[in-house]
């Protein structure tokens, strides 16, 4: 039998494609997404039911960590029919985002998500104006390490921003060249490293001359 070498991997490619140029490449969404800090947070744990007295307020042991500038796919319609219960009128507004494992972010049920468009509309009166979503379901895409994550969201009922920020334990922020998370500290430091790289590479094109192809210095 002749030995026979296959010169393209369909499947790595096909695999390459769908989980990291989409991911790096898509249209996101930017949130604040508040994932909860399952170290610093404190539980009751019991046998039967554990968990916190409450998810937001004086009595929760919730600890979370902000992730600025977090992106999101494929933002799902939000539902806007109201439901007649004893409390009054409710608008559970359920809606659906994706996440890619890529992030290195694993949600978890009860993290919380934050739309808000303060990059736009500078002049918000009220920022707790914006709502507060909670995931309540998760799908995985594929059991490997690789993966996205469905979530499926329901808005938070009279909660307001101030609140859930008291309960912020750490604070990072999303940088978009690397796609990594990072602390405010370093991301500032490698911003100010792209905008030195930037100028410095406007100044070397400056110096090259292109009719004698050399580099005056």
């Amino acid at each position: 039998m002749q030995l026979y070498n296959r010169i393209y991997s369909y499947i790595d490619e096909y695999w390459k494609l769908v989980y990291d140029y989409y991911a790096l490449h898509g249209v996101p969404f930017p949130v604040t997404y508040y994932h909860i800090d399952v170290e610093e947070s404190v539980w009751d744990r019991t046998n039967l039911m554990g968990g916190a007295y409450e998810k937001i307020g004086d009595l929760s042991g919730i600890k979370w960590i902000r992730i600025l500038l977090f992106p999101v796919f494929q933002i799902a319609e939000t539902s806007t029919e109201w439901d007649a219960q004893e409390q009054g009128y409710i608008n559970e507004g359920d809606s659906e985002i994706v996440i890619p494992s890529k992030y290195g972010i694993v949600p978890l049920p009860n993290d919380m998500i934050r739309f808000h468009q303060q990059y736009v509309l500078v002049d918000r009166s009220d920022p707790n104006s914006d709502c507060i979503y909670t995931i309540t379901g998760i799908s995985k895409q594929t059991p490997q390490d690789r993966t996205y994550y469905k979530c499926k969201l329901t808005v938070e009922q009279s909660r307001k921003v101030c609140e859930l920020d008291l309960q912020v334990s750490k604070t990072y922020v999303f940088f978009d060249y690397s796609k990594k998370i990072y602390s405010i500290e370093n991301t500032a430091t490698l911003t100010r490293m792209m905008t030195k790289n930037d100028t410095l590479k406007d100044r070397i094109k400056s110096l090259f001359d292109q009719n004698s192809g050399y580099l005056f210095v």
